[in-house]
């Protein structure tokens, strides 16, 4: 979770900034959080690619690996709970597509639509860094830097992959795309073995898809906040009426346009993957007036990457003026 919260560091391109700028910024701030000792990752991590940042700077994700050991974490940098809102807006984005990635094509295994593009525009992405000088990285694909380290590894390589929000969506829509390709690889003497770790992730599929990554990944995880509104997306909307007791509680008018959205989403039939680990949600600081907005900044509070790792009893991120 860490690693996944670290991604989103100097998210927030400045004015004028070029990519290669804004990835080199990002990577920065990155390698400085990941030196703070007080953190889960305890000093014993370093980014080895990335990022990859798109042209519009909006998807994003890196490597980093973990010290004297042959051990990767991918991390898929997520988006704010509006971004939900946009998908609840926009009902084609979460129409169901064939997922291509399967042994013989299975048709029947389909993912988001909007979760497919964000798939296809990671894959597509390089390390623009010039942080490193000079950067053997420079100019790779995720799958050109994990393939090279497989074959320089004889042992084989660990890769976990991992995301929050949004980032864990696309979490077990990239540890998948990995499983399909890694056997392709020629020449690589260990074996690949892929992990998937998602915290507050929307579902990414329907059933099949959710039961194809359950067989490629039988021992990964999905970590949810139990009062976190995204995870609920899209196979339980209706849980969300039943958020804040005693307060604050789900509005009428948002319950009328759960309704309404669950009646297009849950016939597509959404279903989360990977082992459920439930962390216990606590109100947090219940806001009096307007009823709206209290519960929307309640949906933010119970989302937001440091609540999860208080939950899991980890220390959250400071900003980098506090490190």
């Amino acid at each position: 979770m860490t690693l996944a919260a670290l991604s989103y560091q100097a998210e927030n391109p400045l004015l004028g900034e070029t990519v290669a700028h804004h990835a080199d910024r990002i990577r920065d701030a990155i390698t400085q959080q990941l030196a703070h000792p007080d953190y889960a990752t305890q000093g014993q991590w370093d980014v080895v690619w990335g990022p990859g940042l798109s042209l519009d700077q909006s998807n994003m994700l890196y490597v980093a690996k973990k010290k004297n050991a042959a051990v990767y974490a991918v991390s898929i940098r997520g988006t704010d709970p509006l971004f939900i809102r946009d998908w609840v807006e926009d009902l084609k984005v979460i129409g169901l597509v064939h997922f291509p990635f399967t042994k013989g094509g299975d048709p029947t295994v389909k993912v988001a639509d909007g979760a497919l593009v964000g798939l296809t525009t990671l894959i597509g992405l390089t390390d623009q860094t010039t942080y490193a000088a000079p950067n053997p990285a420079a100019g790779t694909k995720l799958e050109d830097f994990l393939r090279t380290m497989a074959f320089q590894t004889p042992a084989g390589i660990e890769v976990h992959v991992t995301g929050h929000s949004l980032g864990g969506c696309l979490a077990s829509e990239v540890a998948a795309w990995l499983a399909f390709q890694s056997p392709q690889w020629q020449q690589i003497p260990g074996p690949v073995k892929i992990r998937a770790f998602t915290f507050a992730a929307p579902s990414a599929g329907n059933d099949k898809f959710a039961k194809y990554c359950n067989q490629l990944f039988p021992d990964s995880y999905r970590v949810f906040d139990t009062l976190d509104v995204v995870p609920n997306a899209w196979a339980t909307l209706e849980t969300i009426k039943t958020y804040y007791r005693p307060a604050p509680l789900c509005p009428e008018l948002l319950k009328v346009a759960i309704d309404a959205d669950n009646l297009i989403v849950k016939p597509m039939g959404y279903t989360q993957a990977f082992i459920a680990v439930d962390l216990p949600g606590v109100v947090i600081n219940p806001a009096a007036g307007d009823p709206l907005q209290a519960f929307m900044a309640q949906i933010l509070s119970q989302h937001d990457s440091n609540n999860y790792l208080t939950l899991l009893k980890a220390a959250p991120i400071k900003p980098l003026f506090a490190v």
